[in-house]
């Protein structure tokens, strides 16, 4: 997957600050890396909808997750808890590396308590959370090392809390899957 929005350097950068965050934490590059105990670290809070709306039953299955200040100006993550633990991880490292990166918040229509329609301030923005998040839930070196363990796709995925997807999508765009194909 070619990606031109991404500046010169960035994909690396995304690797080391996967990898610092592992070693703040005292996790080793191929541990496991949660969302909710990243976003605690980084004095993020995060919520289920459920937490500020009651549930209604319906599972907004459109709506993933989304950083957002809260009445004091400090961030919060809001997630769909109707979502895989694997998918929720994957959102929720997903803005957490909008909150890295200093973007600013999104724009949206609120519908009760829950985005109506997000505005995508820049797209730039949306490609750098998407490369850092997913390096922040399945690191480089660790997927290396998971390869090197000869683990196959699904023993990654539950390996790193990650969706058989994202585990295929990092193989893919690493440029790792010529390592899996040889005997």
């Amino acid at each position: 997957m070619k990606n031109n929005l991404l500046i010169r350097g960035f994909k690396a950068e995304a690797e080391r600050k996967s990898l610092q965050f592992r070693q703040a934490l005292g996790l080793k590059k191929y541990d496991k890396l949660c969302a909710f105990e990243l976003a605690k670290h980084l004095g993020v809070r995060v919520l289920s909808i459920w937490d500020l709306i009651p549930n209604d039953g319906k599972t907004y299955d459109d709506w993933s997750a989304l950083l957002m200040p809260n009445h004091q100006q400090k961030p919060i993550i809001l997630h769909n808890p109707h979502h895989s633990e694997p998918r929720r991880q994957s959102d929720i490292m997903h803005e957490l590396a909008h909150f890295i990166q200093k973007h600013p918040y999104p724009s949206f229509d609120v519908l009760g308590c829950l985005p109506k329609e997000m505005v995508v301030i820049n797209p730039i923005y949306e490609e750098e959370a998407k490369w850092l998040g997913a390096a922040l839930q399945i690191p480089k070196d660790g997927l290396i090392w998971t390869i090197y363990q000869k683990m196959e796709v699904p023993s990654i995925a539950n390996h790193f809390n990650a969706s058989l997807q994202m585990v295929n999508m990092r193989i893919n765009t690493l440029g790792l899957n010529r390592i899996i194909a040889k005997p």
